[in-house]
């Protein structure tokens, strides 16, 4: 249901029209019972986005996604949010052709926050959370925690699996 409704036009996305919803390549691979396509869990959305091992539980969830466009006659094309931490580790996990935009901090965030003045504070705080859940040796780690984000220890945890 939801992917019939995510179209450009369904919210503020400053997104041309499209001849069809977001997503609307992948309503095969639903799950007639239970929630979204075999193999994807909740945790590699933004828990696993600085991945610090291989990337096995993605891996037979992409090769879904790739297997399914292969089986349409179609040439599997990805494309990934919030990806940037993950990339070295998709290309050398998948091989192929990768391209990764990499936009300008400052305009990311302020594109970011523009929407929390229209009730939308998902795309800023979605960020801060990233940032929080950074490896704490790492330089994104180092910035979390000059600015005082805590590291989400209990939804962490559970996270890890």
């Amino acid at each position: 249901k939801r992917i019939g409704r995510d179209t450009s036009g369904g919210w503020d996305s400053r997104h041309p029209q499209l001849s069809a919803p977001y997503r609307s390549e992948y309503l095969p691979l639903l799950r007639r019972v239970g929630r979204g396509v075999r193999g994807y869990h909740e945790q590699l959305a933004l828990a696993r986005y600085f991945p610090r091992d291989d990337l096995g539980r993605e891996r037979s969830y992409l090769d879904r996604l790739i297997e399914h466009a292969r089986a349409r006659g179609t040439h599997p094309v990805l494309g990934f949010s919030r990806s940037l931490a993950r990339a070295a580790a998709l290309k050398q996990t998948l091989g192929g052709y990768h391209v990764v935009i990499r936009r300008a901090p400052r305009q990311q965030w302020l594109s970011c926050r523009s929407y929390r003045g229209n009730g939308l504070p998902y795309f800023e705080l979605c960020h801060l959370l990233i940032l929080a859940l950074a490896p704490p040796g790492s330089p994104a780690g180092a910035l979390a925690r000059s600015l005082g984000l805590p590291r989400p220890s209990p939804w962490a945890r559970s996270l890890k699996r």
